[in-house]
């Protein structure tokens, strides 16, 4: 079944995990939890660009838009290979705001700050040996 699986998309898939890989890690020495908008500004440019690229650059609280890059990055952790590899909990986002990359080219700042565009958020970490 795996063989049927689209490549972009288990590409993402890997990169994501990678990105996983190296989040923070507690006295425990795992990595922890990340948010959707913290893996965006942690995959390689050019993944970020192509990810930017599918709502004209915006994501958060006023894109417009349902399909985003931090909404497809979620969609990506959904599939069954990243379910049976990762650890989804929730957040309420209320006064966070969450730096991404400046794709719309509105100033000269690579990076914009932006709040959540849902009432909750995901968060998600790679499963922990046992788990």
């Amino acid at each position: 079944m795996a063989a049927n699986r689209d490549p972009q998309k288990v590409a993402l898939e890997d990169e994501i995990l990678a990105v996983l890989d190296k989040a923070a890690r507690g006295k425990s020495g795992v990595p922890w939890f990340m948010s959707s908008y913290q893996i965006l500004q942690s995959l390689p440019k050019t993944w970020q660009d192509e990810l930017l690229a599918i709502a004209a650059g915006k994501v958060g609280q006023g894109a417009g838009e349902h399909r985003t890059a931090v909404t497809t990055i979620s969609g990506a952790l959904q599939s069954k290979r990243m379910r049976d590899q990762t650890v989804r909990t929730y957040l309420d986002p209320k006064h966070l705001s969450f730096t991404v990359p400046d794709a719309d080219g509105a100033d000269d700042t690579p990076t914009e700050h932006v709040k959540a565009g849902y009432p909750l958020i995901g968060l998600y970490r790679r499963k922990h040996k046992g788990e």
